[in-house]
């Protein structure tokens, strides 16, 4: 699917293991196997936040942990408290694999996943000390979680926002009590922690805390509102936001809501005990620069929120397309600089630029963030002007037209042709290149299919230059040779391969 991508902008200041982050909600859909891959996220993620729908704990992973843990946002008891070895495989290339204990058959499970990119949200690790420390994501934190592998005070996820810095709340509900205190101020220079040893405080000597850090952006919000009781309030953001979290500023004691833009009307979860408490009357709905909050009390008069806002990522990022007559066939190149959910190229052509019919269609990647080359060999062009297009169709169904090109097979047999000798060769051919100045080259060999089987750079230097290239590689046979370079594009000539 063409999935929607939250960017957000900030320059980080790097710490231990700490990741830049941009965000995907989404859902899937288990398919009770004991291993699912989620894929088309369009990047690496670095932390990701599960919630499944009905019956299982919600669980967070992030990329400074062993990989297959993973932690649940809420615990009943020691086990519970320790990382989790049956939920998740792994953070892969481009999504996440979840074990079976999060691939129930036809449940539902909403995530929320932070990837490399320049954002707002780090990912890192610190050691309890007998020393009060600051933990430096790279910018004052509006919201922090922390979470440790069961020390010896109870471990549910810890959670701080800016509004209240010292105080220590549990992600999905109350606050730490004492002998459970964490956090002791923000500032510029990140989020202060306990000393071990200091009074009330939970943190454990010698011990590794994983950390999510949110900092307040230009296109995300982190703000407070005080709303009455009576009827749904609209609170506005900046963007329109895809994921809310929530939480009562001055009544400690209630719960953290989560919502996505993935999640049904009227519905938010609390990411507490055994599974998720479904609240129908305090996040209700999304709207394009703003979410309304209900009347159910848990977050009335007094609560603060962080957003993230929604932008739509085009699933292909064209950067080049283009074609060229070689003797009686057209051959159309096109380049990506990045793919998300790409199932397929559709050529198309016409005579007049209006009316287009398929010709041929090319295998996109699927998923990719590196430049990646396509061809497509028009054998039978039409005489004159001929018009091509792509036609990009993504996995489900959706698609996208890119620009139009035309190539006209009268004008374009004038151009300039590259004179290939030995021709039939057995090893090695050459021709000559002829420039005022010092000039790099892309040699292009092609099969009769239009198949890319050798190319390579070559410099030339100033004046008339013979130019050598290998071709003892070659299976016998007709091939196609473009020469490239920045200025006057392409020359074309054809070998045969004995």
């Amino acid at each position: 699917m063409i999935l929607r991508i939250n960017l957000i902008c900030l320059l980080l200041v790097f710490l231990g293991s700490i990741v830049k982050g941009q965000m995907v909600t989404g859902t899937y859909t288990g398919d009770g196997t004991s291993s699912q891959s989620i894929t088309g996220l369009g990047g690496d993620p670095t932390v990701l936040f599960i919630i499944p729908e009905s019956g299982e704990e919600p669980f967070v992973v992030t990329g400074s942990m062993p990989s297959g843990n993973a932690k649940l946002t809420s615990a009943d008891g020691a086990v519970d408290e320790e990382f989790q070895t049956d939920l998740i495989t792994s953070l892969d290339a481009d999504g996440f694999t979840v074990q079976a204990n999060a691939n129930t058959s036809s449940k539902v499970y909403y995530y929320i996943a932070w990837d490399e990119f320049n954002g707002d949200v780090v990912e890192g690790t610190f050691i309890g000390s007998t020393s009060s420390q600051t933990v430096n994501p790279g910018f004052q934190p509006e919201m922090v979680w922390v979470f440790a592998n069961n020390s010896a005070s109870h471990e549910n996820m810890k959670l701080m926002m800016s509004s209240s810095p010292t105080s220590t709340l549990y992600f999905s509900n109350g606050t730490a009590g004492f002998g459970g205190f964490v956090f002791d101020g923000v500032g510029a220079g990140g989020f202060d922690v306990l000393a071990s040893g200091a009074s009330g405080s939970g943190v454990q000597d010698g011990v590794t805390y994983y950390y999510v850090a949110f900092n307040s952006g230009s296109e995300n919000d982190f703000g407070s509102a005080s709303i009455g009781f009576s009827a749904p309030s609209t609170i506005g953001t900046t963007n329109r936001p895809d994921f809310i979290f929530a939480r009562h500023n001055s009544t400690l004691g209630n719960n953290g809501f989560v919502k996505t833009v993935d999640m049904p009307s009227n519905t938010s979860y609390t990411p507490r005990g055994a599974a998720p408490s479904i609240s129908t009357s305090d996040l209700l709905n999304i709207d394009a620069s703003s979410f309304d909050v209900g009347s159910g009390g848990q977050l009335r008069s007094d609560l603060n929120y962080y957003t993230f806002p929604a932008y739509t990522l085009l699933p292909v990022d064209l950067i080049d397309f283009r074609g060229a007559l070689i003797d009686e066939f057209i051959q159309l190149t096109w380049k990506t600089a990045s793919e998300i959910n790409s199932e397929t190229f559709i050529v198309e052509r016409s005579s007049d630029g209006v009316s287009f019919e398929e010709i041929g269609r090319v295998d996109a990647a699927g998923n990719s963030s590196v430049e990646r080359a396509y061809q497509f060999i028009d054998n039978q062009p039409l005489e004159g002007n001929n018009y091509y297009r792509l036609k990009q169709v993504d996995f489900d169904g959706a698609f996208e037209y890119h620009k139009i090109i035309v190539i006209n097979t009268v004008t374009q047999a004038s151009l300039t042709r590259v004179n290939v000798f030995p021709n039939p060769a057995d090893d090695i051919v050459r021709f000559n290149v002829s420039s005022e100045e010092s000039k790099v080259y892309r040699v292009e060999i092609l099969d009769k299919s239009g198949r890319l089987v050798k190319v390579e750079t070559v410099n030339s230097s100033e004046g008339q230059q013979t130019i050598t290239v290998d071709i003892s590689t070659l299976a016998p046979g007709n091939y196609a040779l473009n020469l490239i370079d920045e200025e006057t594009g392409f020359k074309i000539g054809r070998l045969i391969k004995k």
